[in-house]
């Protein structure tokens, strides 16, 4: 709420609340704002989430309303729902963010794993205890799997390209508190 009147006292025309995904129950109330807009994942267009959003997230794990336009103006089905890689498993089962790298879910904004192996991750400074260290500095940081998600060298990655090059340049990593 803070971060909201310090936009309004500065006059900013938008105030962005990061990430939202509706299937998060966390995130939930960054839904609740008015107005409220989210970014399509197929096009520059924000849309806001309103009533008829709001329905097609519930029933939906995956929603572009800019496809959705161009499928009805076409006449054509705006949904097919994934098949899964396992019959067992339906292909929207809550994902264990735990054992799935970001990296395997090809999310939009995202770099790549090649284009984070091409990144410096190991003079990216790391605070601890008050004092910085690099990357490399941690011992078997050569030897962690970059794409594991519960490998410290994992973390770093994913936060990096989550991030991207120009805010890694000027920036630290705190993992621990």
């Amino acid at each position: 709420m803070r971060e909201i009147a310090l936009a309004i006292e500065d006059g900013y025309k938008y105030y962005y609340m990061g990430y939202y995904i509706h299937s998060c129950q966390k995130m939930r109330y960054k839904g609740t704002f008015r107005p409220q807009y989210i970014l399509d994942p197929e096009s520059p267009t924000w849309d806001r989430l309103d009533g008829e959003l709001t329905l097609k997230l519930n029933d939906r794990p995956y929603v572009s309303l800019s496809r959705d336009r161009q499928t009805a103006a076409s006449g054509t089905e705006n949904f097919t729902k994934p098949k899964s890689h396992n019959d067992e498993e339906p292909a929207d089962a809550e994902i264990n963010d735990e054992e799935v790298s970001l990296f395997t879910l090809n999310m939009p904004g995202v770099l790549t794993v090649d284009e984070v192996q091409k990144l410096d991750l190991g003079s990216w400074p790391l605070l601890v205890h008050g004092s910085f260290v690099h990357m490399a500095d941690l011992v078997g940081w050569e030897r962690m799997p970059i794409d594991e998600p519960q490998s410290i060298k994992g973390i770093v990655a994913e936060l990096a390209a989550v991030l991207g090059p120009v805010v890694m340049k000027d920036s630290a990593v705190v993992l621990f508190d």
